[in-house]
């Protein structure tokens, strides 16, 4: 027995049957005979009053009594007879009931005796209704809880199979497959659960897909001029300036590992706590004074703007790599003469950075690209001249682990970085 819909609706039904089983059980080992010593000590009152009554005031005071008694609990008939068997008020005999279950119109046949033995009380009752009789409300009521146990069966079932079949359809490859689902409750979480985790291991394969492709393309052309240089080496008078290009290539192709390693390592975070309390001035001070000397020899120069009091939890060394990138990117391209503007100021919650240079920008439409792993705004660029499109992907990527926001625009004339962490709580 496999399917959930069975095992729930027979479950539900089952522990409907068990209850009504106990409660019947208990009301026949309990309720039923406390009821019956109530009414049988009811009736043997009723037979001593009679007959208390009978001694004092006749056969008509009986008649009247008894009467009254029949008319408030019907449907039963009582007669007080002697100890012959004659009934005290008709005289009839009834000895031959006595001894009955039943008379001959199908009445049950109850007797209580007085006190003194000398009375008799018989009461002749229309049978309680059986089983039988009440087998179709009993058959009514368990469809209508049969019908309630299937619909629980099938709103816990249904989504169950729905979530089951968008499991499969993602393993056999399909990426963009998700749970469709409205519910609220634990299969809702469910399902929201596996949305997420689709979406991430939909955005990994795309990101190691499109990885894989770029690492190609990337790697080809170092390794081919690496192979030229080894081959221009075996006939090079000066064996020297043949190893110094070989020793090129090898960093170059060391460096294009390594940040590719590093942009692995930063995709494969789902998240950085934070581990210290970060001086964000302090940061830029560092960076800008490594960055000065590329900067001199390009003749531009780096502009500080804003003030120190900026904190951010976080990690500081990612922070560095991040705005460290970005203004080694803003001072390649910047035209010689200009400037590089550095801001560093906190703005309400947030500790806001940017980068701004005076060079070309870039199209309009390629601002949104600007970050993605190896994009080149100019796709003939290679390592050589644009780099590997790698650093402003890791920057980005940083101030995300961080819960930042990044924005590229346009400044007319140049480009303008925009990084948003949140801040550090000020000190009271």
């Amino acid at each position: 027995m496999r399917s959930i819909y069975v095992r729930i609706s027979l479950a539900s039904f089952g522990t409907v049957l068990l209850s009504l089983a106990a409660f019947l059980g208990i009301f026949r080992t309990v309720s039923a005979p406390a009821m019956q010593r109530l009414v049988h000590a009811f009736e043997d009152v009723l037979t001593d009053d009679a007959a208390a009554l009978h001694a004092r005031e006749g056969a008509s005071a009986v008649a009247a009594y008894l009467a009254r008694v029949d008319a408030a609990a019907p449907p039963m008939t009582r007669y007080l007879l002697d100890s012959a068997g004659r009934d005290v008020v008709t005289g009839a005999d009834r000895s031959a009931l006595l001894r009955q279950k039943q008379d001959s119109a199908g009445r049950d046949i109850f007797v209580h005796h007085s006190t003194d033995g000398r009375y008799t009380l018989m009461i002749l009752a229309v049978p309680p209704a059986g089983l039988a009789d009440f087998m179709p409300y009993f058959i009514l009521i368990l469809g209508a809880v049969a019908f309630v146990c299937w619909l629980l069966a099938v709103g816990i079932a249904s989504p169950i199979r729905e979530m089951v079949a968008a499991v499969n359809e993602f393993g056999r490859g399909h990426f963009s497959t998700r749970a469709r689902t409205t519910r609220r409750d634990e299969i809702g979480d469910l399902a929201r659960s596996f949305n997420r985790m689709a979406d991430r291991i939909e955005t990994l394969v795309a990101a190691e897909r499109r990885l894989l492709s770029d690492v190609s393309h990337e790697l080809r052309s170092p390794l081919t001029r690496m192979s030229l240089a080894i081959e221009l080496s075996r006939t090079a008078s000066d064996r020297e300036a043949a190893a110094d290009r070989l020793q090129r290539e090898a960093d170059r192709l060391s460096h294009l590992v390594g940040t590719l390693l590093e942009v692995t390592r930063l995709e494969g975070d789902s998240g950085l706590a934070p581990t210290e309390v970060v001086d964000v001035p302090h940061v830029v001070r560092s960076v800008v004074a490594d960055c000065e000397l590329e900067a001199e020899s390009r003749d531009c120069r780096i502009v500080v703007e804003g003030g120190d009091d900026a904190t951010v939890s976080g990690n500081a060394e990612l922070l560095r790599r991040a705005l460290e990138n970005v203004l080694r990117n803003a001072i390649r391209y910047a035209p010689r003469g200009t400037v590089v503007e550095l801001r560093c100021e906190r703005q309400g919650p947030d500790v806001l950075v940017s980068v701004r240079d005076f060079g070309p920008g870039v199209p309009d439409e390629a601002l949104p690209q600007l970050g993605n792993p190896f994009y080149r705004v100019d796709a003939s660029r290679d390592s050589s001249t644009g780099g590997l499109g790698l650093g402003l992907a890791i920057a980005r990527r940083a101030i995300q682990l961080h819960h930042g926001t990044w924005s590229v625009e346009n400044a007319h004339p140049g480009l303008r970085v925009v990084m948003n962490v949140p801040g550090a709580p000020l000190a009271a």
